[in-house]
């Protein structure tokens, strides 16, 4: 993150996520980051941002089916749903599970804006892409210190992926629900930006993915 406010402060130019476009031609990136690249018959890849944050790797061109894409990209059979988006950056509820949606919205300028966002997963390391959490019968609540619900409930979609435009406090609580089972995040949040700490590995005291509740 410091190196892309450094960038900012300096009046470089932003590209998709977060790649920031340098005068000499070279890269700065946030490592991770992902862009869009061309592929063969008219299709889309991604090119992720290399450790360093300088430049990005070869342009990964996956199918859109749920086994190994063959392409140096996700293989969805470490999913634990088998399944998985290989669709790049293409705009879609569906898209990208278990990233940074935020972070990633909010250097897109045609993106929507939300206030929270995140991915629910039926393993607690399910990497980037993996679809998370069929959400028929899944919802996500947000709540103040007093208990109150704030606004109504967050349906999740047929990838996990939720999103959330209400306005919320500095902090606040969360809970998945599922056939009447919650699941109470004990912690209070601050952070809207749900795949942002709960990553595969986890990150800022998290333990992994934000999970669905022990039915």
């Amino acid at each position: 993150m410091t190196k892309l406010w450094l960038a900012m402060s300096l009046g470089l130019a932003t590209t998709q996520c977060g790649g920031i476009t340098r005068p000499n031609a070279g890269d700065l990136c946030l490592v991770g980051q992902r862009i869009e690249c061309d592929c063969a018959g008219r299709s889309k890849g991604v090119r992720t941002c290399t450790p360093e944050g300088i430049g990005y790797g070869e342009c990964a061109c996956g199918n859109s089916g749920t086994n190994d894409d063959g392409g140096g990209g996700l293989d969805v059979q470490t999913c634990t749903s088998k399944a998985g988006w290989t669709g790049g950056l293409q705009g879609s509820t569906a898209m990208t599970p278990g990233r940074a949606c935020i972070e990633c919205h909010s250097t897109t300028p045609s993106a929507p804006r939300y206030a929270i966002a995140g991915t629910i997963f039926p393993g607690l390391h399910d990497p980037d892409d993996c679809n998370g959490v069929d959400g028929l019968g899944f919802a996500v609540a947000f709540f103040s210190d007093s208990g109150a619900e704030l606004g109504p409930r967050v349906q999740l979609n047929r990838v996990g992926n939720f999103f959330y435009t209400g306005p919320v406090p500095a902090q606040y609580r969360v809970k998945v629900i599922a056939q009447g089972v919650e699941l109470v995040m004990q912690s209070p949040v601050t952070n809207g930006d749900c795949n942002f700490c709960h990553t595969a590995s986890g990150k800022s005291g998290a333990r992994g993915r934000l999970t669905k509740p022990p039915l």
